[in-house]
């Protein structure tokens, strides 16, 4: 079955929320509206619009996005209203994206071209939970909610850090983690999934900010150590050493919270 084609159509709610989970799900470099981004070109195609239509509609939601406007970046000079009423559903309640975004596939998508939306929109560990099975699909459970809100945390944090750690500049997908600013035993449910609590990291690095053996200065975002570490030894001066007071490269989306960045300098930082 073709979907419908929706050219020149309104943007539904559902339409929206698929566009808003891409904007979290892949990095920048797969906005490109002029048919060199293949996850863009099949959403598009699922959707019954045209890539430019999508990449249009990408460029709306960056402009809903505050990080960017502190970046002194732009999207569209006129966005929607139904675009920032999108947004603002989910500007608290991040953990809430990856449940819409399923039963907004299940709604609107076409089943044969279900899996490859939900591989383009969803982080590809999600896969494995019980309610994402072919022929059962169903909303997640509590326990499967947390865990999407989680894997989102993780994803979306990478991709707006183009998946390259912020301070070494390391790329191996594998080695990187999104680093909690705020630790998950101080954060709310909603809370969980907030991208701008977190900085994309090697292990390394990203293992010493999260135990307070490194910090990222909320004024200037510079990376510090902590005392606590041995620094006369030569692992230190290896690894550590050669960052200390480097400006991280910041993301393009969802830039840090200098709030959350304050609260870690001043309470899980030993400095």
């Amino acid at each position: 079955m073709e979907p419908l084609r929706r050219d020149g159509v309104n943007w539904s709610e559902d339409e929206i929320i698929l566009a808003l989970a891409f904007y979290c799900n892949q990095p920048p470099s797969n906005r490109d509206a002029h048919g060199r981004s293949e996850p863009l070109n099949n959403l598009a195609e699922a959707l019954g619009r045209k890539p430019g239509a999508v990449g249009l509609k990408l460029a709306n939601l960056l402009a809903c996005d505050p990080s960017m406007a502190e970046l002194g970046k732009k999207g569209m000079e006129r966005i929607s209203t139904f675009d920032s009423k999108v947004w603002n559903r989910f500007q608290d309640h991040w953990d809430l994206l990856p449940e819409a975004v399923l039963d907004s596939i299940l709604k609107i998508i076409p089943k044969e071209y279900q899996d490859t939306v939900l591989d383009i929109l969803l982080p590809a560990e999600a896969a494995e939970a019980p309610c994402m099975k072919k022929q059962e699909r169903t909303l997640p459970n509590e326990r499967e909610r947390k865990r999407f809100s989680k894997l989102f945390f993780h994803n979306t944090v990478l991709n707006a850090f183009g998946n390259r750690c912020c301070l070494t500049g390391l790329n191996e997908k594998r080695l990187l983690i999104a680093a909690r600013i705020k630790p998950e035993s101080k954060l709310t449910d909603p809370e969980l999934a907030k991208p701008t609590n977190g900085l994309c990291l090697d292990i390394l690095h990203g293992r010493a900010f999260e135990q307070g053996l490194a910090t990222v200065d909320a004024t200037d975002f510079t990376f510090h150590t902590s005392v606590k570490l041995r620094r006369n030894d030569p692992w230190f001066l290896q690894y550590f050493a050669p960052y200390e007071g480097k400006t991280i490269s910041l993301p393009k989306g969802f830039r840090p919270d200098v709030e959350l960045l304050r609260f870690h300098n001043e309470r899980i930082f030993i400095a």
